[in-house]
Order: structure tokens, then sequence, then C-alpha cells
């Protein structure tokens, strides 16, 4: 169990509130207000730096509008809630700056500071998974296997073809390929999965490269990449996206494009589900709607 919460002293948060000096100096009472309500918060350094982020932008909000901490109301939220549609486009950050100021309202309300429910009200924006879910286009996965050197070509393919995570990639050996290359193993996936003919004939050329000579019994074993972890991984595709000038997206996008294309291809959402190791068929509803979507 994680240790009791320490909460501040209700009575120094309300002084470093309610306060009012020149600018500098309420500056200084709201980082110093925001030191000490984060003694408050529990979970991951990046969580709480994104929190403490929040809080600052919100406080500085409340002092160029000219309104209160402890006064806010219904009108305050939905004011600071219109401002951050117009400050970001993107709904997750919008929604998560709401979520902060959720968060610093709560911690306030259990000290006593604060009653009412008036950011529990107002929402952000509707942020559904499948417009979240970024996806390489069939015609821009052309466009990078045009471009792509042997071994470029087959990362592209493990991605929007099988439908491999980067870790995957990562651990990928020779010797997970079975069958001529008709099949690969891959851990932790119940089903082998089936290689299309073009990732078959690019990794041919990648053995080869490697030295393979099957007449003579010689073939490539051992880690078919050599990224030394995911940001190396990433890196790649931005060289080969930049090249192929494909706008870079996540590893992600190559997954979804397997997903759309497996659907396309058997109507079978429980398959598609299994083939790219998804827990089930909830987890893929976000690419199925793309998959409609895309037609």
């Amino acid at each position: 169990m994680p240790p009791p919460r320490s909460l501040p002293s209700p009575q120094a948060l309300r002084l470093l509130l309610e306060r009012e000096q020149d600018n500098e100096f309420i500056d200084l009472l709201s980082n110093e207000f925001i030191d000490l309500l984060a003694t408050a918060l529990q979970g991951s350094p990046v969580s709480k730096k994104n929190i403490l982020s929040g809080w600052r932008l919100y406080l500085k909000w409340v002092r160029e509008e000219g309104r209160g901490v402890l006064t806010a109301d219904l009108a305050q939220a939905e004011a600071y809630a219109a401002w951050l549609k117009v400050k970001y486009e993107a709904p997750a950050t919008l929604n998560n700056r709401l979520t902060h100021v959720r968060k610093l309202y709560g911690l306030l309300a259990e000290v006593g500071l604060w009653q009412g429910d008036a950011f529990t009200s107002v929402h952000g924006q509707v942020n559904p998974a499948d417009l979240r879910r970024p996806v390489y286009t069939d015609a821009e996965i052309e466009k990078l296997l045009e471009v792509a050197r042997p071994k470029e070509r087959v990362l592209i393919l493990l991605g929007a073809s099988l439908g491999l995570t980067g870790p995957e990639v990562l651990r990928l050996r020779f010797e997970d390929f079975l069958e001529n290359d008709h099949e690969l193993r891959v851990a932790g996936r119940s089903v082998n999965l089936q290689c299309s003919p073009q990732l078959m004939l690019a990794l041919q050329e990648v053995r080869r490269q490697q030295g393979e000579q099957p007449l003579y019994a010689v073939q490539a074993s051992g880690l078919v990449y050599d990224f030394e972890d995911d940001q190396a991984l990433r890196a790649a595709v931005f060289d080969l996206c930049r090249r192929a000038h494909v706008l870079y997206k996540a590893w992600m996008a190559l997954r979804n494009h397997a997903g759309i294309q497996l659907l396309r291809e058997t109507g079978d959402a429980k398959a598609t589900a299994q083939q790219l190791g998804i827990g089930g068929r909830q987890a893929l509803n976000p690419t199925v709607r793309l998959a409609r979507k895309e037609g």
C-alpha cells in the first residue's frame, strides 16, 4: 500500500492564495503555493510535472483575468474551458489541462478550502480513440517501400503487414522465421504470423546481404536489427519518412495500418485481434472504426 498522504496546512495555502501584492510578488506566492500543494501529489515524476504545469497555467490565467482560486464558480470554469479551447487545438491537451484543475480543486477540497463542483461539471472536447490513432495510408506505405533499402523494407512490412510492436522488432531473430520465411514465430502470440510474398522477397534480399548461402548451409542468424532501443528504431523510420517525403508518425501507425488491412481481407475482428496480439475485441474497436472510415 502507498504511504499515507500528508496534506499541507490549510492555513498556509489560504494565506498564499489570498495575499495580494504586485505581480512579481504574486508570481512568487503562486510558486510557493504550488510547491506546498505538490507535496500531496502522488504518481510518477512525469505525471507530477504535467500536473504542476497545468496548475501554473491556471493560476496565471486566474491572475490575468482578475479572478480568484477560492471563489471559482461555474462561470469561471466555463470561461477557463473556453480559453483552453482557443489555446489548444488538440482535444487531448485541452482535456488534460481541465483534469489538472480538477485535481487542484480536489486537493483543496480535502483540506477544507473548497466546496462545489464547478470544474467537475465542465467538460472538454470529445476525443474518440479512433481519431487519436495515427495511421499510415496505403499511398504513404507505397512511398516508403519505394525508397526503402532492403532492411528498411522488411522493417516497414513487419509493422504495416504483420503488425509487430516496436519491442518485438527489437527482439526479432532470423531464426524466428519458419517454413522458408512463410511464417513468423513471435513470443507471446498464440499463433504464428503468415508472411506476405512481399515480405518474403524483402527478407530474402536481407539474408543475401547477411552472407546467407543455402547451398552451402550458411544461414543468417541472430538479431535481424541492431537497434539499441525504441528511440533508435523510431529514428530509422523517421529518416525513411524524410527521404520518402512522408509525414512521420508513431510506430503504432504501422500497426494500425496492419489492423485495417487484416480487417479488410478477413472481415474477422477476433482473428485480427489475435494476430495483432491485442487482448480482445473491445481493444480493437478503434481500429475497426478506422477501417470503416478508410472504406
